[in-house]
């Protein structure tokens, strides 16, 4: 909650800190926890992802740019450490696993509650400023992500964890207010996530009839809510919202009545499930989960023939999706219409440059943090992106089939630890297995088309609800001390890469926030001075960069051309370093230099449009 309210934690600045945080606590509680419960899914788990931080960080050695990988590599220790404490405290206590759950439905319903509040009463001046709502997570894919963790961790709450009918009413009253936040995304790829969850939490559960029967009533008191409220003028794709402060007055008293009537409904069907007997149970359970899968599959086919008529062949609906068309799903007034419209806003050109990265360099890829300069020099559309809107490809394309190996090795510990769950014959924790692992699969579904991984907020949720699932599945236990040691050891190289990589890294980052805030003053001795104490802390291209610029704007012309000098050695296919220099050195007059570096940044970034400008300013120049 606290990144969320940061924009997400996008930046280093937001979770830098959280990351020394964790990985102290992390080694806090493995010191006072222990490692003698830590099942084998665990060990496999936390030892992968702190492996692959470490790796990142190492691939720096051969990446574009160093300070990026170690930015790279921070990030994920960060994830590692949070699945390593989750991990390391519900192998120990088994009820910590169902609080982890609790807690976690909480924060997503309050993140999602903070989206909608915004949307519903402007007045309250909550960020919300874009036509596709945002706020708090900053990007509205990835608040739609969001929202469909939630509503498939609240079903999955209310069907299988809840002890007691009463507990089932708040985690089902927190479907209508996701759903609501979801549809104020417009986000396609969310609608599809939730749906695959809700597939899985119906097949994982250990009651599928209340499970099934819990998804039916939640949904159903939530659909009256989204049809009203879809093609309102509270649901644009627009440049801006209109006036809808009338409408969300409206849709604010929808809201609480659907919030009761699911609360309601769920309290009913978890009463009238548990007094059928057990073999009729199962019988009825076994069909309706058969027809929750039916109906979803048919929800999404509907949703990909409408508007273009049943005649439409998935070629056609692929074909329009790889072609980049951003503009013509602006036409688009609600969530129905968008999700009948398969035009491409770049996924696949972003997908088919991580594709030729991976090509390119298989084994251990071309480093961390490569991607954006790959697709500033290969792409084939203007658009500007730093990700490839798929972790899985980016991570193919940057560390190789090692990386892809180890990124994705927790996800699979997932999914085995709630198949097992599902058969220890403990109901409860077959229920808590069927809510994590479902809502973990939507999450991480939806990482496959979307930059979600750069968004902490959005992750660590996720993060915690894998971690309760493979913590609580402790049926085989490594009481070998070889599988001990292995998890310690890859904890202490989290921890040495951490220490190593993310304080630079925030006192260089904040050095070079005072090296910009100075420059924005006027005060250019201040922050060349900063800059310099950028470059002290880590000499990364960027600081170079910046201190180039800085000695520049102060006349220093051969100091200047040295940290310009320093920065491309650095990061030798960063487009912008020798388009900064061209500039400087056309205002110098020395067209003949500019010239060489305008096609050098030319060569790295073909269809950046700042470099016709850099050559109408050398041939204005030269006249």
């Amino acid at each position: 909650m606290w990144l969320a309210a940061d924009g997400g934690g996008y930046f280093i600045a937001d979770w830098g800190p959280s990351s020394i945080a964790l990985i102290a606590l992390c080694v806090a509680v493995t010191l006072a926890v222990g490692l003698a419960r830590v099942s084998i899914l665990g060990v496999i788990g936390v030892s992968a992802w702190m492996f692959f931080g470490t790796l990142q960080v190492v691939s720096g050695a051969w990446a574009p740019d160093s300070s990026l990988a170690a930015r790279a590599g921070g990030l994920t220790l960060l994830y590692a450490a949070a699945l390593a404490i989750v991990v390391v405290v519900t192998s120990r206590v088994a009820v910590s696993a169902v609080w982890a759950l609790w807690l976690t439905l909480g924060t997503a319903a309050v993140m999602s509650g903070w989206g909608v509040f915004a949307r519903l009463v402007p007045g309250l001046d909550l960020g919300d400023s874009a036509a596709r709502l945002s706020v708090p997570i900053s990007y509205w894919n990835g608040q739609g992500a969001l929202s469909a963790f939630a509503i498939v961790l609240a079903i999955g709450m209310a069907g299988g964890v809840a002890r007691r009918p009463l507990h089932a009413a708040p985690a089902a009253a927190v479907v209508p207010l996701a759903a609501l936040c979801l549809l104020f995304t417009v986000s396609r790829g969310s609608v599809v996530a939730a749906i695959v969850g809700l597939i899985a939490v119906v097949s994982l559960a250990p009651d599928r009839l209340r499970m099934a029967a819990m998804c039916v009533v939640t949904l159903g008191a939530t659909a009256p809510l989204v049809v009203a409220v879809n093609g309102s003028a509270l649901v644009s794709t627009g440049a801006a919202l209109p006036e809808h402060g009338a409408a969300g007055k409206a849709a604010l008293l929808a809201l609480a009545g659907s919030c009761l009537a699911a609360g309601v409904f769920a309290v009913i069907v978890a009463v009238a499930t548990s007094r059928i007997p057990h073999r009729p149970r199962v019988v009825i359970g076994r069909t309706a989960g058969a027809f929750v899968v039916v109906a979803s599959v048919t929800v999404i086919g509907a949703a990909m023939i409408a508007g273009a008529g049943p005649a439409a062949s998935l070629d056609d609906r692929f074909a329009e999706f790889r072609e980049y068309a951003p503009g013509a799903r602006n036409t688009a007034t609600s969530l129905s219409d968008r999700l009948a419209s398969s035009a491409g806003s770049g996924r696949w050109q972003n997908w088919t440059v991580a594709g030729g990265q991976f090509r390119d360099a298989p084994f251990v890829g071309e480093g961390a943090g490569s991607y954006a300069v790959e697709w500033d020099q290969s792409r084939t559309v203007p658009l500007d992106v730093t990700n490839a809107h798929s972790l899985y490809l980016e991570i193919a394309g940057e560390n190789g089939v090692i990386g892809l190996i180890l990124v994705i090795t927790p996800l699979i510990c997932v999914g085995i630890a709630a198949v097992r769950l599902r058969r220890g014959g403990d109901e409860l924790a077959a229920g808590l297995g069927a809510a994590a692992g479902a809502a973990a699969l939507a999450l991480w579904v939806h990482t496959a088309g979307d930059w979600d991984w750069q968004l902490p907020a959005l992750i660590l949720p996720g993060v915690v609800v894998s971690g309760a699932a493979i913590g609580r599945a402790h049926r085989t236990n490594p009481s070998n001390a070889v599988a001990r040691a292995l998890v310690a050891g890859f904890i202490v190289l989290g921890v040495a890469a951490t220490v190593v990589t993310v304080p630079a890294g925030l006192a260089s980052d904040a050095a070079a926030r005072d090296a910009r805030s100075a420059a924005r003053a006027g005060d250019f001795t201040g922050a060349a001075n900063a800059s310099l104490r950028a470059i002290k802390i880590e000499p990364s291209a960027s600081a170079w960069q910046l201190r180039a610029n800085l000695l520049a704007d102060l006349g220093e012309a051969s100091d200047a051309d040295v940290a310009f000098v320093e920065a491309m050695r650095r990061a030798p296919r960063e487009w912008s370093i020798p388009a900064d220099w061209a500039a400087v050195l056309i205002r110098r007059g020395d067209r003949r230099s500019a010239r060489v570096l305008i096609a050098r940044a030319s060569e790295l970034n073909p269809l950046e449009p700042r470099i016709a400008a850099l050559r109408e300013a050398q041939a204005a120049r030269r006249r």
